[in-house]
């Protein structure tokens, strides 16, 4: 029976000279958590969440990929979102943590060498259209869930490479998590955990 693990980041401090704390990212990663358990089904302990401190350092994060990369089967699925800082500059992205930035490209690739055949990653950054996928086919889609389980490697990003995110509104939480995590949890949406 396969598995369904998640590496949730979400940096609401930072330690850096220029960069501005967020404090909705901590939002952002418990309304996240919430949502992989209650409507995509997730056992609690499958799920590394970091920045309920509000500091997430890369050493801490590139601790927990590899943790998780231990764990993974071919047939589970990895899921990876991050909430905060995101900058590009010239033809490359960046996540940017409480202490470092790690480029989002290099990322990708290490997720790429996942063993687990099904891997999503949820970028709610500013920019973060701005990465590459190489070696899998184009989403179609008018595929379904199933028809696509297994293929590869999917990457949601909350803006293209020009764009900036944006905090909701009306509520403490990204406009692009809340409607991920509404999507989630939704019973018109979700079938059995998929």
């Amino acid at each position: 029976m396969s598995e369904k693990y998640a590496i949730i980041v979400g940096v609401s401090s930072y330690l850096m000279d220029g960069a501005t704390n967020l404090p909705f990212c901590k939002n952002d990663i418990l309304a996240m958590e919430e949502s992989l358990i209650n409507g995509l089904k997730f056992s609690p302990q499958n799920i590394h969440t970091h920045g309920k401190q509000d500091i997430v350092n890369v050493n801490d994060f590139v601790k927990s990929i590899k943790e998780i990369s231990e764990k993974v089967e071919s047939d589970d699925v990895f899921i990876f979102y991050f909430s905060g800082h995101g900058y590009s500059k010239g033809d490359n992205h960046y996540l940017v943590f409480s202490d470092s930035i790690i480029s989002t490209q290099q990322i990708i690739e290490y997720i790429q060498l996942i063993r687990t055949k099904t891997k999503i990653i949820f970028l709610d950054s500013c920019f973060s259209g701005n990465f590459n996928v190489y070696g899998y086919s184009i989403l179609n889609v008018n595929e379904t869930v199933e028809e696509f389980h297994s293929k590869g490697i999917v990457v949601f990003s909350s803006s293209n490479p020009t764009q900036t995110s944006h905090g909701h509104p009306d509520k403490p939480i990204s406009v692009f998590t809340n409607f991920l995590c509404t999507a989630m949890q939704s019973n018109l949406l979700k079938r059995k955990g998929y």
